[in-house]
């Protein structure tokens, strides 16, 4: 069995295996500010995928394979998930206009939700947004084997794609096709300032 932990100020994946918990291998990268790594993932051949708004592939022996950044200064990777053919993705907050790959978000809230794919190969395939005016969060994310994406969190008064959901701070589940078009989003008839933070599938 293999554990993975990732550690920062700077992003610090190590792999340590159980039997003898022995470090395998241990890689860190960053530039002079704080740096966090906030998720990780590891797919069917032992890549190693963790990242924020800058997503990193290490092979199983821990050699870089790609690095890649989207977002703009304001941007927050909160987490990410690998569908079964090595795709990477991804999602988080920003505030303001912001980019991933040749896709342009807008910025229409205080904080905007966004969902975005790289293929295996670290080329970003789509970006989506979501939420409203005011404060808006993606909380976790979980891919099926079909790639299809669901994401949880908290919205005010927010949109995805062509559903709307109305409330103060309303907990929230929706679902991505993998081409990154909404198919739908539920959320629970209780009252106001909610929030879910973990999902699976």
């Amino acid at each position: 069995m293999k554990y993975m932990l990732t550690l920062n100020m700077l992003m610090l994946i190590a792999l340590l295996t159980a039997q003898a918990v022995d470090w395998q291998w241990v890689c860190s990268y960053g530039a002079s500010a704080e740096e966090r790594g906030q998720d990780i993932a590891v797919d069917a051949d032992g890549n190693v995928t963790g990242g924020n708004a800058l997503v990193t592939k290490h092979n199983s022996q821990g050699e870089l394979v790609w690095a890649v950044s989207g977002g703009n200064n304001a941007t927050k990777g909160l987490g990410l998930d690998i569908d079964p053919s090595g795709n990477v993705y991804i999602h988080g907050t920003y505030q303001g206009e912001t980019a991933f790959g040749a896709t342009t978000l807008p910025g229409l809230g205080q904080t905007d939700l966004f969902v975005a794919k790289l293929n295996n190969i670290g080329v970003w395939q789509w970006a989506v947004h979501g939420g409203g005016t005011s404060y808006d969060y993606a909380k976790k994310i979980a891919v099926d084997s079909s790639g299809n994406a669901y994401i949880t969190g908290t919205t005010h008064d927010g949109s995805f794609g062509p559903f709307f959901l109305s409330g103060v701070w309303k907990a929230y589940i929706a679902k991505l096709n993998t081409e990154g078009v909404w198919q739908w989003v539920q959320t629970h008839t209780g009252n106001n300032y909610n929030s879910s933070y973990d999902i699976t599938v």
